[in-house]
């Protein structure tokens, strides 16, 4: 188990946004509450609700905007190998 947890939670009030810059490859997790979620050049409207992950699949710009009092992680791209033995698996 990696007990390395870089990341802290975001809580949001309902109608805080989060701008995320050169966000691909990050994901975004709702524990609480619902997320709206826009990526630049994307038509797409995605909403996470609590229990559910989105990942960012494209570079550029993403918006997360809380549609209820939020609880959320946004997770940075794992960087596979460097100390990673199930790497090499």
């Amino acid at each position: 188990m990696d007990s390395n947890l870089k990341c802290a939670v975001s809580q949001l009030k309902r109608g805080a946004m989060l701008r995320l810059n050169d966000a691909a490859g990050r994901t975004v997790a709702v524990f609480k509450g619902m997320a709206w979620i826009t990526q630049d050049r994307d038509p797409r409207d995605v909403f996470v609700a609590a229990g559910e992950t989105f990942h960012v699949d494209r570079p550029g710009l993403v918006l997360v905007e809380a549609m209820d009092d939020t609880s959320l992680i946004v997770f940075e791209p794992r960087m596979v190998g460097a100390g990673d033995e199930r790497a090499a698996a």
